[in-house]
Parts: structure tokens; sequence; C-alpha cells
């Protein structure tokens, strides 16, 4: 499975750097609020080894994540087929604003494979009012 993105990444089969989806940890995980917004090819159980996880208060009321901390950080591996997926949740995620979107690994399966993360950037300050996800898995928090 290939995804070519227009802005020259390929998605390929996780090796030497490449993607092969998106890892997320919120609202796109299945069952939450956003997750009918994407249909993935598949959507299968993962691990971020490192992170600190944030629930963020009112009005935003979804996790942030930074990629700095003990980890693990519970979510899922979204694979898709087309470019304009991944632009659309650019777009939802307000990469290169509120979020930025980087390379990363992630246990799936067994396996260690490289995919996208919306995350905060690191010199960000946590927000006044949020709330570290202890244990790193915001479905399981009291804030979903």
């Amino acid at each position: 499975m290939r995804l070519c993105l227009r802005r020259g990444w390929e998605v390929g089969r996780g090796g030497m750097g490449e993607p092969v989806g998106v890892f997320v940890y919120g609202t796109l995980k299945g069952g939450e609020r956003n997750a009918a917004l994407v249909i993935p090819v598949s959507r299968r159980p993962a691990a971020l080894k490192a992170g600190r996880l944030y629930h963020l208060p009112p009005p935003a009321g979804y996790p942030a994540l930074y990629l700095d901390g003990p980890g693990p950080i519970r979510g899922e591996l979204l694979r898709f087929t087309d470019g304009a997926t991944l632009e659309a949740l650019d777009r939802l995620e307000g990469y290169a604003g509120l979020f930025l979107r980087s390379v990363v690994k992630v246990v799936c399966d067994g396996a260690c494979v490289c995919v996208w993360v919306y995350h905060f950037p690191p010199d960000r300050p946590v927000p006044p009012g949020a709330e570290e996800v202890n244990g790193g898995d915001w479905r399981s928090s009291d804030y979903v």
C-alpha cells in the first residue's frame, strides 16, 4: 500500500523512515467524536514509546501530545490510500499552527513502524488548566 502526497512524501511500508499512516491518540480514535471524519483502510491499536499527553480544558476538550516524556501513549494507527486524507487531517488538526506533524516510530502488531503524528511544538508551554493524562490513554481517562 502506498500513499502519495503532494508535498513529495510517500507513505510506504514503514522502513527507512517512510510513514505507513497516522498515529492518533484522541478524537480520531474509533468511537470518538471525530472518528467518522476519516475512513481509513485499516485501524489498529498502536503505542508511542515516549511522550506526554494532556487533556485541554473546554472549549477545546481534546488531547495534546508532547513528544518528550516517559510514555507510553496509547492510540491507533490509521492507514489511508490517498493523500487527500492527510491533507484533510492537516486542516482538522491545525497543522503548522496549533499542531506540528512529524514522523515517529510506534509499535503496532508487534512491529516498530514509522508514522505521522500531530503534536504540540516542544517550546509551547502547557496551556493553563490542561491536565496530564496518567497512563497515556486519553480514552480511559476521566475526560472522554
